[in-house]
């Protein structure tokens, strides 16, 4: 799915309903390569994140570094409300 935006990965539930901790990102229009980057997030969003229904009661917050040119690394913290627990 495309989402043209600045975001926080934090879990991917495929069609079959898996939760997974990777996703494919593209850069093209920002550094010109068209390899498609592979990028994971943290378990433990993963494991809060199981399903559809649980990604819309997510709640927390993130703090991360500003916006830079660096595709590479991300430098941020998340903390995840204490209601945002796998059910």
């Amino acid at each position: 799915q495309v989402l043209p935006a600045d975001i926080v990965f934090l879990c991917a539930v495929s069609d079959d309903g898996e939760a997974s901790d990777v996703c494919y990102v593209q850069t093209a229009q920002l550094d010109g390569e068209t390899n498609l980057k592979l990028r994971s997030t943290l378990q433990e969003t993963v494991a809060a994140i199981q399903s559809d229904s649980q990604a819309s009661g997510f709640r927390g917050h993130v703090e991360c570094e500003a916006p830079n040119e660096f595709f590479d690394k991300f430098t941020g913290v998340i903390q995840l409300d204490s209601d945002s627990t796998p059910n």
